[in-house]
């Protein structure tokens, strides 16, 4: 009803990002044609590791609409390679 809405990304109190829910929309579906392109298929699982931002949900949402299964994982921390990188 209102696609310019959508969703924004505070850092700090700070907005840094904006995307609406069109754009959310159209961009999930380009990424999700690019999986399907690159021969991922439904049911597959998808591992998204993203640093916070409004990247991840649109990795997200690409994962739904191609029928992906979202694996979200934290990044490892440069600073912590040795504890964080086996988690991943």
């Amino acid at each position: 009803e209102r696609p310019e809405r959508g969703f924004r990304f505070c850092r700090g109190g700070v907005v840094v990002q904006t995307l609406s829910y069109a754009a959310l929309d159209a961009e999930a579906r380009t990424m999700a044609a690019g999986l399907a392109d690159a021969g991922c298929r439904p049911g597959d699982r998808a591992l998204l590791v993203f640093e916070p931002g409004l990247d991840f949900l649109k990795a997200f949402w690409a994962c739904i609409y191609g029928g992906l299964v979202a694996v979200p994982a934290v990044p490892p921390q440069p600073s912590r390679l040795e504890r964080t990188l086996p988690r991943l």
